[in-house]
């Protein structure tokens, strides 16, 4: 009876009767032997394929057919392409960060028609080659590799991971002459509660970096406001330096923040500028908005001008606000 096969198929022949001998099996492989076609005791060393004519006897003779055209299997729970997939789910495993990361891949595989002898001699059946063998290879190596990396890793890894699995399927089954053309890992989530926790951090580090940016503000903003005060205070000492309640005022404030040795040389140096010592040089033209940097000089003195006009400024304006308030009171107590 002539078999007539399908295009893209081959079928495999198991003999159970016919002359004994002409085993052909490789020394090295260890499964089912392989036979001369028309002999007995193992499979043919040759399949049958398309446009091929031979009178087989079903009733001695096992065929089985095997596709071999690309295959597209799909490890997915919502997606199949074969009739040998349909058992193929989604890959589900915790990451090394404990997060549940759910898979979905697809691996194209062919079989040339040489290598069906080999397959069925090693596997059994196409079915058996992808439900038993190729399932087990591929979610095995998928869960160690979820099992070996976080979450951010694997989602980052799609394309390396492809290449990797491949080249581990293909060291597999080259030995068979099975052909690996491509894997390609089509979804990586991790579950819902991941995104939430990435979201929750983003803006975590989203209120650190705004609160550090408004602290600097604050800080460059009080710097700015104490130059100022300080420009202003030396300001209001130079309007009034001339008048003896202000003279008296700075004194006070330099002999409160700097001791009495400091107020002395001051009131020195404003007399040699005043003139009241006409004997003595007045080329140190002390100003008010000099006045710190002059003290900075002084061998006694050990803080620097800025310290001693930042001294100063609060020292000046806690006396001015005092002397305010006691003419306040003053006018209260008149009214």
């Amino acid at each position: 009876e002539s078999t007539n096969v399908p295009a893209n198929q081959a079928l495999a022949v198991v003999s159970a009767t016919g002359p004994q001998g002409h085993d052909i099996t490789p020394s090295n492989f260890k499964f089912n032997p392989i036979v001369r076609p028309g002999f007995i005791g193992g499979i043919w060393s040759v399949a049958i394929g398309p446009g091929q004519r031979y009178p087989l006897n079903t009733d001695y003779l096992e065929l089985d057919s095997w596709i071999t055209s690309i295959m597209v299997l799909y490890w997915s729970d919502n997606k199949t392409m074969s009739p040998f997939d349909k058992n193929l789910n989604t890959i589900r495993r915790l990451s090394k960060d404990k997060v549940y990361m759910n898979v979905d891949l697809n691996a194209k595989i062919s079989i040339p028609i040489e290598a069906v002898p080999f397959c069925k001699a090693r596997f059994g059946s196409q079915e058996d080659l992808v439900n038993g063998y190729l399932q087990a290879e591929v979610t095995s190596w998928t869960m160690k590799f979820i099992e070996g990396h976080t979450a951010e890793e694997i989602l980052t890894a799609q394309e390396v991971l492809g290449k990797d699995l491949h080249r581990h399927l293909t060291a597999l089954l080259s030995k068979y002459n099975i052909e690996v053309r491509e894997i390609l890992f089509e979804k990586v989530d991790p579950e819902e509660s991941y995104y939430k926790i990435v979201n929750a951090k983003t803006l975590a580090d989203m209120g650190a970096k705004t609160a550090i940016a408004e602290k600097d503000l604050a800080v460059q903003q009080g710097l700015r406001n104490q130059q100022r005060g300080i420009a202003e205070a030396l300001e209001t000492i130079e309007v009034a330096r001339g008048t003896v309640g202000a003279r008296k005022l700075l004194i006070e404030a330099v002999k409160e923040t700097l001791g009495e040795k400091a107020a002395n040389a001051l009131v020195i140096a404003q007399e040699l500028v005043s003139g009241k010592h006409p004997g003595m040089p007045t080329a140190l033209a002390i100003t008010a908005d000099k006045v710190a940097d002059f003290l900075s000089t002084l061998p006694f003195i050990t803080q620097s001008a800025n310290e001693i006009k930042v001294a100063l400024t609060e020292k000046l304006e806690e006396k001015t606000q005092a002397t305010d308030q006691k003419k306040s009171d003053a006018t209260d107590k008149t009214l």
